[in-house]
Formats: structure tokens, C-alpha cells, sequence
């Protein structure tokens, strides 16, 4: 019975720290930034908004009953700067120039925005903090070189699993909410309804127009059906490229239907690169820009 319990938690430290190819988390580590960079660049249309006073901001007083620790605004002058060197240190980071240093600059100036903008700061910014806190902290990459006299590079797993396993209670916990504390469970035209009003883009509009109230049906229980079993068709590697299809297809609707959700879309689709084998991510790009 201890033999079995050690082979057990030996092959649990295997999976949760084991060494890997580290291809999964560099690319992840670059499209994340580049759907930062998105993301920020739209967000830079109006920074004296969320970054100064000149926006919409909560007094002291309502300050204390939704953060106790904003972050005090930047004078004007200073906004150019920032937002300079925000973007040019996400642009180090899909080049891959001084990784981890340029990592923790951007976590911090995210960390800043976040409390900043507290009101505005919604899951997307919750999840980029993970997410590069998570490639901060990731151990180095170690070079090997193998019998072949090939150097091989290899570096623990935990930071993947760290992200897989966020991404997995984000689509499980949105599933679980819609089905059992929404309407989705209740009435077959809640997807309809969502589409309409202030995140109706201009292709909503056309599909509501031209397609049959009842084609929305299916789109809904296909949306709940991927966030409920998504989840677990991404635990299991024979089926995996399954969840992964769905889920890309998933995001694409939203990303078309509802206005400003494709820097979101965008940001969750990056998560699949964390599910796919290491084989097909260096067939669909060389190593360079890894």
C-alpha cells in the first residue's frame, strides 16, 4: 500500500512539476502579449479617462466600499510615458527580448491600471494579472544536451498547469452560473436577447434581421453545452483537439456578435495554445518566433 501511495504522489510531482518542453509557454507567453497589446492600444484612445482625473472616477468615501487601496491617478504629462512605455515593453515581450524583467514591468503597470480603474477593471484585466504573474514567476528554461549532442531545452511544468487550471474553472464556473443561477436553463431565447442592445455589433444586427428567431436555439445550448462539458473534453488528450475547435468556434461567435468582447475572445483563445501538443505547435511555426 506505501509503494502504491509513493508511485502515486511520484507521478503527481511529474505531472505538476515535471520538466517539459518549454515551446507551450513561450507561445503563450507571446500571443497573451500580443492580445495585451490589442487590448491597450484600443484602451489608449481615451487614457485621460481611466488614468486622470478628467474621467469618471468614485469619491474617497464610495472608494472605501468597493477597494480600500486605489491607486492614485497620474498628472497628465505623465500619461504619454506610461502608455509608452507599457506598449514598448509588450512589443520586448513578443520579440522576446529581456523576458523576465520586461514581464514584471508589465505585470506591475497592469497591477497599477487595475486599481487605478478599479470600476472599469473586469475579468480581462483580471486574467492578464494572472497570467503574466504566472510567467514571472515561471522557472528558467534549462539546456540540456542530450546524447545526440543536441541541446535540448526544458523547464518545469507548473506554470502551464497553473494557467490550464485557471482557464478550465473560468468556462467551468460560467457554465456552471448560466445553468444553474441564470436563464439559460429556463428560456431557450436568452442568447437572442443577449445579442441585442448596447454589445450589438453590426453582424448581430444582420443575423438577427435575416436569421429565424429559432436558429438561436441552438447557437445557445451549443455555447452552454462548451462551457459546461468544454472543460473535461480538454482533460482528455485523445479528445482534446475536439475542445479545442469548439472552444475557437465559441469564442469566434462572441468575438463577432457582442461589441468590444474580441479583446476578450482573443485573450481566452490564447489558453488553447496551453492544450496543444508541443509537435504541432513547432509544425505551425518555427522555432524563432517561439
Amino acid at each position: 500500500m506505501s509503494g502504491l501511495i509513493t508511485s502515486s504522489y511520484r507521478e503527481f510531482l511529474l505531472f505538476a512539476f515535471g520538466p517539459v518542453d518549454p515551446i507551450r509557454l513561450k507561445a503563450f507567453r507571446r500571443w497573451i502579449s500580443v492580445s495585451l497589446l490589442f487590448y491597450i492600444t484600443d484602451r489608449s484612445l481615451t487614457p485621460y479617462q481611466w488614468l486622470t482625473e478628467k474621467g469618471f472616477h468614485l469619491s474617497v468615501h464610495a472608494q472605501t466600499w468597493h477597494t480600500p487601496y486605489p491607486a492614485p491617478l497620474l498628472p497628465e504629462w505623465l500619461v504619454p510615458i506610461f502608455l509608452l512605455t507599457f506598449i514598448g515593453c509588450i512589443i520586448a515581450l513578443i520579440i522576446g527580448w529581456e523576458v523576465r524583467s520586461m514581464t514584471w514591468v508589465v505585470w506591475l503597470q497592469l497591477l497599477y491600471i487595475s486599481f487605478a480603474d478599479f470600476e472599469s477593471s473586469f475579468t480581462i484585466n483580471k486574467l492578464y494579472l494572472v497570467s503574466f504573474l504566472v510567467l514571472a514567476l515561471s522557472s528558467p528554461i534549462v539546456s540540456v544536451i542530450t546524447n545526440k549532442k543536441c541541446i535540448k531545452e526544458f523547464q518545469s511544468v507548473w506554470p502551464i498547469r497553473v494557467l490550464q487550471a485557471t482557464i478550465l474553472i473560468q468556462f467551468g464556473t460560467a457554465g456552471w452560473c448560466k445553468l444553474f443561477h441564470g436563464d439559460w436553463n429556463l428560456f431557450p431565447d436568452t442568447l437572442w436577447t443577449h445579442v441585442q442592445g448596447l454589445y450589438c455589433t453590426d453582424i448581430a444586427a444582420w443575423m438577427l434581421r435575416t436569421f429565424p428567431e429559432w436558429t438561436w436555439i441552438p447557437f445557445m445550448y451549443m455555447a452552454l453545452g462548451f462551457e459546461i462539458f468544454g472543460p473535461i473534453i480538454l482533460l482528455c488528450r485523445k479528445i482534446r483537439w475536439v475542445g479545442i475547435i469548439w472552444g475557437l468556434c465559441f469564442l469566434f461567435i462572441i468575438a463577432l456578435t457582442m461589441y468590444k468582447l474580441f479583446f476578450f475572445s482573443f485573450q481566452l483563445a490564447c489558453f488553447f495554445l496551453l492544450f496543444m501538443d508541443e509537435k504541432s505547435l513547432y509544425r505551425l511555426y518555427s522555432s524563432k518566433f517561439s
